[in-house]
């Protein structure tokens, strides 16, 4: 059985809380991951496509989501599961963003009045697709950067914890993502 088919099968009640899905998922409860995927597939699912996964979005975000399930028993809570998890959907997209060597070349001024935008400020749509179009472009590290700061809107300090990385890493690595941009 498929986690989606799990997803559409488990009930629709409230969702448990992350510390009780990784509970019952160590006792063996299978339903608890089914939970757990409709909790968090949105995100998973928005994270992989902003970083350019969309030829096998769903391909990906399934894999994340095995991935997920093969390590959960090994999940020490110190980080939350949300991020922990956009973590795994982000080493899966670059990785195979990296197998493929892929590159695109696109440009517009509205891609770069987006890229410097704040968080809090989100663009239109029209102005995201381009964005989105233009983050192919980027390194892998630059799109995970774009994706999680100006489309999600994560703050710096989240984004640093999902990337494994120092907060001031964070910043730069925006500062060059977004110079990059304007350069297009």
């Amino acid at each position: 059985m498929t986690f989606l088919a799990l997803s559409l099968s488990a009930k629709l009640a409230p969702l448990p809380d992350a510390d009780q899905l990784v509970v019952k998922h160590s006792d063996g409860e299978l339903a608890s991951f089914a939970d757990l995927y409709r909790r968090f597939h949105p995100a998973v699912r928005a994270i992989v496509f902003r970083m350019g996964g969309r030829d096998e979005l769903e391909d990906l975000v399934q894999e994340a989501f095995v991935k997920a399930w093969r390590s959960l028993p090994s999940f020490k809570g110190q980080a939350n599961l949300k991020t922990w998890l956009i973590r795994i959907a982000i080493n899966v997209t670059i990785d195979k963003l990296r197998s493929r060597g892929r590159q695109s070349h696109r440009d517009g001024k509205l891609i770069t009045e987006a890229a410097q935008q704040d968080a809090s400020q989100q663009p239109d749509l029209a102005t995201r697709q381009l964005l989105e179009q233009a983050l192919q472009q980027l390194p892998v590290e630059g799109r995970a950067i774009i994706s999680l700061v100006v489309l999600e809107g994560y703050p710096e300090s989240e984004a640093a914890e999902i990337l494994q990385i120092a907060k001031g890493t964070v910043k730069s690595r925006l500062h060059r993502s977004r110079k990059q941009l304007q350069q297009a």
